[in-house]
């Protein structure tokens, strides 16, 4: 325990190290390279961390720029539920538990379709777990890609015939979600490109039972998956919401956002925006992330970095802010919670100079 406390220490002072290490390192990648932002902070870090300490490593592997995006629908939330029972292992007893809201006469919801599908699972009951799975994807349509990226599902993916048919039937409700003035083949296309995106963004789902890949391995699949990405977008266009869907249009935009955002891209996003042709919300998140890895003040206040705390903690605090006395105003203009809410609802710190200087940084 001694050890560990020590470590958590160590990682917590030199992480204030790193960050103005980094920030000027950065710096001058961005004027000799114009590679900045995820990809720097992850693969350079990581190396130099690796020459100091390998416990360090460990505590301090995940430290990057976080994004808070109000009212921005990353991922669909459902997915992520969970209670005790199943996270102490118990899934008999889990099982047992959600279903007893049937004798108090109520129905099960979708979270309890979900969970009672994982347990199932886990229990290699794969002809209930089918059962509940298909409960869950007969709901109304959703971001049904955690069910392609869960690993609690990898036993019932072995199931060719029966994995092929809930992955057809996804795929069929996903397509009819849509009018037919959609790109169909486009939109299907975002969502199975979508699918991989999550598999190596989200690890702690889709590999939190197996081994997870090293860092290298994912910015090596996140590279992939961004280069299917432009051959889509050089084949029909840039993915617009009234070209592909709300959906697609979102799983296009979480590809853009890593490892970094590509200057085409955020032009393109831009001029759909300036023709009402994309989402407000979305929009801040890439003019936010694309100021933020050149090096500039956020305009809308939807980046914050993560850093740890002297007790192995993470505080999130609110990145630099172009004019931050009228953050909220132009926030309320494109749809967004004041930043007050936001920082509230993430836990956030913002700090205390912003209000006194005005936030222009």
């Amino acid at each position: 325990m001694k050890i560990k406390k020590i470590l958590v220490i160590l990682s917590a002072c030199f992480n204030k190290i790193c960050i103005f290490l980094f920030s000027a390192f950065t710096t001058m990648l961005q004027k000799c390279r114009n590679i900045t932002g995820y990809n720097i902070r992850h693969i350079v870090m990581k190396k130099f961390l690796i020459y100091l300490s390998v416990c360090i490593l460990l505590l301090f592997y995940c430290h990057d720029t976080a994004i808070a995006q109000s009212g921005i629908p990353f991922y669909n939330g459902l997915f992520l539920s969970s209670d005790s029972l199943y996270d102490a292992g118990e899934y008999q007893k889990a099982i047992s538990h959600r279903l007893s809201v049937i004798e108090n006469n109520k129905e099960l919801t979708e979270c309890d379709f979900y969970i009672i599908a994982r347990c199932y699972a886990l229990l290699e009951m794969s002809d209930s777990a089918f059962y509940y799975l298909n409960r869950y994807v007969d709901g109304t349509n959703k971001d049904y890609r955690s069910v392609f990226v869960d690993d609690d599902f990898r036993l019932l993916r072995k199931n060719k015939p029966e994995w092929t048919k809930i992955s057809d039937r996804i795929e069929d409700i996903f397509l009819k979600g849509y009018d037919t003035s959609i790109n169909g083949e486009y939109a299907l296309e975002l969502f199975r490109l979508g699918i991989e995106n999550m598999r190596y963004s989200m690890p702690d789902i889709s590999y939190k039972r197996t081994k997870e890949p090293s860092l290298r391995q994912i910015c090596k699949k996140q590279t992939e998956v961004r280069k299917d990405f432009d051959k889509l977008v050089r084949k029909y266009g840039f993915p617009t919401p009234s070209m592909v869907g709300d959906y697609a249009a979102g799983f296009a935009f979480e590809i853009m956002m890593y490892p970094v955002i590509e200057e085409e891209y955020y032009l393109m996003a831009k001029k759909a925006f300036e023709d009402g042709d994309y989402h407000p919300q979305k929009f801040a998140g890439l003019t936010d992330r694309w100021l933020n890895q050149n090096g500039k003040p956020q305009f809308y206040g939807t980046v914050f970095s993560s850093e740890f705390n002297f007790d192995g903690s993470r505080t999130s605090v609110l990145m630099p802010v172009e004019d931050f006395r009228n953050l909220n105003k132009r926030r309320a203009e494109i749809g967004l919670r004041t930043i007050e809410e936001d920082a509230k609802m993430i836990r956030a710190v913002i700090p205390e100079e912003y209000y006194s200087e005005g936030g222009n940084k």
